[in-house]
């Protein structure tokens, strides 16, 4: 923690024009941290204790719920909420990213 934290410091403190998108991406950082957080949490709580999956059972389910959520939130939102320089004005095009992967 404290490595990021003084690499964050001297990035805010080098380029003071820049220091929006410096705390953007910091910003990131903690909102990614929080999700880990919370992943840890659910699959060390319901996965483990709750169900009592063995190991391999316990990866395979990581697995599947991290999919579910990739696939149900992350790419949803990067299709509609997110814009970018993808096919249609946006971060991440699936129907064209299936279509690549078919071809």
């Amino acid at each position: 923690f404290s490595g990021a934290a003084l690499v964050a410091l001297s990035a805010i403190l080098a380029a003071p024009q820049l220091r929006v998108h410096t705390l953007t991406g910091i910003g990131y950082i903690v909102a990614s941290q929080l999700v880990q957080t919370a992943q840890l949490t659910f699959e060390g709580y319901f996965l483990q204790d709750a169900v009592r999956l063995s190991p391999l059972e316990m990866v395979g389910a990581e697995g599947v719920l991290g999919m579910a959520m990739m696939s149900g939130i992350v790419l949803p939102l990067a299709q509609v909420a997110v814009p970018g320089s993808d096919l249609g004005g946006c971060m991440e095009n699936t129907l064209e990213s299936l279509a690549m992967v078919a071809a």
